[in-house]
């Protein structure tokens, strides 16, 4: 919805950035090519929102995720990587038997929860 909404409002107010946190995909490449606003948008792992609706319907992110991995660590990973995290996330579940890995990572509380410990790496780091 926000993302609709930025979409729709940019061309009235001088709104110029949009962050979003386990957002599903919005429109296809036409609806994207309209939207001229800096958006930040982040996946939790297995966060089944962000992959739907399906992409071959034509649907598409406006932009590239930040993602969080497995371990809660936000990391730039390769296709490949990527498919192994996933991969990773849900084996957790199972052993878990929690067969809905991808409803558990949409909890907002586990966004905050790994964006506010990566916070304070970075933090300590500095």
């Amino acid at each position: 919805m926000a993302t609709l909404a930025v979409s729709r409002i940019q061309k009235y107010d001088n709104f110029k950035s949009l962050y979003t946190y386990g957002s599903p995909r919005v429109g296809n490449k036409r609806f994207l090519t309209g939207c001229d606003f800096l958006h930040a948008r982040v996946q939790n792992n297995n966060d089944i929102v962000t992959q739907t609706p399906p992409m071959l319907l034509g649907y598409r992110h406006h932009v590239p995720s930040t993602y969080i991995n497995f371990y809660g660590n936000i990391r730039k990973l390769t296709k490949w990587q990527k498919i192994k995290d996933m991969f990773r996330g849900r084996w957790a579940a199972l052993k878990k038997f929690q067969l809905f890995d991808g409803i558990y990572d949409h909890n907002m509380d586990k966004y905050c929860k790994n964006l506010h410990q990566q916070w304070k790496k970075n933090a300590s780091n500095t």
